[in-house]
């Protein structure tokens, strides 16, 4: 009988073979850039270095049958066979591959199988807080490994906040945080490095708010008050600054630009915005002040999606503008629904938005005063939402919606609101945080490759149990 296979996600299609395949230690055929990877990853878990030849033992083949994410895995008669057309889809028949084999006689081995698979739903993506706490640069790899392991393709990292400022940049030099942000020669490490793992990375650049190090450093240009100014002059500046943003990260599909928690009632207020709202049509002297706020805020959002697009990339932004202003910003960009407080998950599929499932509850982890546990991450899916603040509709309720395919994906999210406060030693907290993402990585991994559960709870512990050692293996 055969012994079951602990796959985090749970493949839609497997056929056991007879017992096992031996390997040789070779690797061969199309999607090269992996090839190298899965070499590092084999010497990794198992001390063997693979060698390339003609005719490998694993073998990676373009199959123009399995579009997109789509793969299968063949194992049988002493070959591994990894059919995709992209290399996304090649990616993920390796991280199968890397779930399966194990060592026996000093011999890599798998089970014999057939397998095609292709994940649900698009978007699948780890958040961390590189900004509130600063993140050693091996942590940023580490993430990566994580996301491949579980076929999470997209990687969005929080580089900037009020606590600081962790990109470089030759136009804004200054906003760089001293000894807290990542160097020019790092970023593109990072870049080779998740492109060679078939991880996309999300940069995300957190304005109008969260901006504390804009108004300490160049105040002249972005503002003094807590927010980017909305102003002509500081307009340009973060159109400028977005552009820079995606040529330091040339390879990734999409590029954040935060968009929510923005004090821009202040804007209200400042003599300054006058002359750039009368010249984007804005009434400044309307009598509704809080609508006057959500135009220039939704005028921001789009100039900055405008700039993104221009560029060759998709934008993405929180759920931070209210429904009053839906008509102003593209559908372009896509948004990120997490407490349906500032605009609710029906309001915004009305108007027409793609957006991601971000809800708090149960995928934010706020290390180590809030998160969730494992099963009831498991239990999550990307229809349903939780919102935490007071003010939501749905607070202490559960807001279950229709499946649409304007629901793009999942995600998980990590904030570092209190680790510094919480642990003395950075290092503790770092650590205890990847821990927490690591548990319930899989659990949103599951959820959004097989929207409709093919599995139970009992069933993914017992391959977590399995991955989680292979997870430790690669990452410490």
């Amino acid at each position: 009988m055969n012994s079951p296979l602990h796959l985090i996600p749970q493949p839609k299609t497997v056929v056991r073979g007879s017992g096992t395949v031996s390997l040789a230690a070779t690797v061969s055929g199309d999607f090269m850039l992996l090839h190298d990877s899965l070499t590092d990853y084999v010497r990794r878990l198992f001390g063997i270095t693979l060698s390339e030849e003609y005719s490998g033992a694993i073998r990676f083949t373009a199959d123009s049958a399995f579009k997109g994410e789509a793969y299968a895995l063949y194992a049988e008669n002493g070959c591994a066979e990894i059919r995709a057309w992209t290399k996304d889809g090649a990616r993920n028949g390796m991280t199968t591959l890397l779930q399966l084999l194990f060592v026996q006689n000093g011999t890599l081995c798998l089970p014999a199988v057939r397998i095609e698979d292709a994940p649900d739903c698009a978007f699948r993506s780890v958040m961390i807080d590189l900004a509130r706490d600063f993140h050693p640069f091996s942590y940023l790899l580490s993430y990566v490994d994580l996301c491949m392991l579980y076929k999470i393709p997209v990687l969005q990292l929080h580089f900037t906040d009020d606590q600081s400022y962790t990109l470089p940049s030759r136009l804004f030099p200054k906003l760089s945080t001293p000894g807290r942000h990542y160097t020019f020669a790092e970023i593109d490490a990072l870049n080779r490095y998740a492109a060679s793992r078939g991880v996309h990375i999300m940069p995300e650049i957190d304005v109008p708010g969260h901006c504390r190090a804009f108004c300490q450093e160049y105040g002249d240009i972005f503002g003094k008050d807590g927010i980017i100014t909305r102003t002509e002059q500081a307009t340009t500046a973060m159109q400028q600054l977005f552009c820079e943003l995606c040529d330091m990260f040339p390879q990734s599909e999409r590029i954040h630009i935060g968009g929510d928690e923005a004090a821009i009632a202040k804007w209200t207020e400042d003599p300054a915005c006058r002359d750039y709202a009368l010249s984007q049509g804005i009434d400044f002297d309307m009598e509704d002040k809080r609508l006057l706020a959500e135009r220039l805020l939704a005028d921001f959002v789009e100039k900055m999606a405008e700039t993104v697009i221009s560029k060759g990339r998709i934008p993405m932004a929180w759920e931070g503008f209210s429904a009053d202003v839906n008509d102003y910003v593209t559908r372009k960009v896509q948004l990120m629904s997490w407490e349906n407080l500032y605009q609710t998950t029906p309001s915004l599929l009305e108007a027409g938005f793609n957006i991601v499932n971000s809800s708090w509850i149960p995928m934010y982890i706020v290390t180590p005063v809030a998160y969730w546990t494992q099963e009831e991450a498991f239990n999550w899916n990307t229809r349903t939402w939780g919102a935490m603040h007071p003010a939501s509709p749905y607070h202490d309720k559960k807001l279950t919606v229709q499946d649409s395919p304007q629901i793009i994906g999942g995600q998980l999210l990590a904030w570092g609101d209190v680790i510094m406060e919480k642990y003395p030693n950075l290092e503790d907290g770092l650590s205890e945080e990847r821990e927490l993402v690591s548990q319930r990585a899989p659990m949103l991994a599951e959820n959004t490759w097989n929207k409709e559960k093919i599995r139970d709870y009992a069933d993914i512990l017992e391959a977590y149990r399995e991955t989680d050692r292979i997870r430790k293996e690669l990452i410490e």
